[in-house]
């Protein structure tokens, strides 16, 4: 995920991008890709399709209007996919 978040945030239109992998029910684990950015997401995933090989391609792209933050000032990854799951339980359940 860190050479995925590297590509993203080499545009100039990403403030930050949190790539992870996050569990999935049919496919075992998957990439999914959290970012900020001023740009559609189409001109993020238009770049990774020509940047990273098939096997590093994010599955879901999700816009975030401001990165959720842990008490270091990092990206808070554990909150990111805990939303995920959540949504996507909701959506499955």
């Amino acid at each position: 995920p860190g050479e995925i978040e590297i590509q993203v945030q080499s545009l100039t239109c990403v403030t930050q991008a949190v790539a992870q992998g996050v569990p999935h029910a049919e496919l075992g684990q998957v990439i999914i890709l959290w970012v900020q950015t001023t740009s559609p997401l189409s001109v993020i995933r238009d770049h990774c399709r020509q940047q990273l090989p098939n096997y590093m391609q994010p599955q879901d792209y999700i816009l975030v209007p401001e990165m959720p933050l842990n008490p270091n000032g990092k990206p808070d990854r554990a909150a990111l996919q805990h939303d995920y799951l959540v949504t996507q339980n909701r959506q499955t359940g």
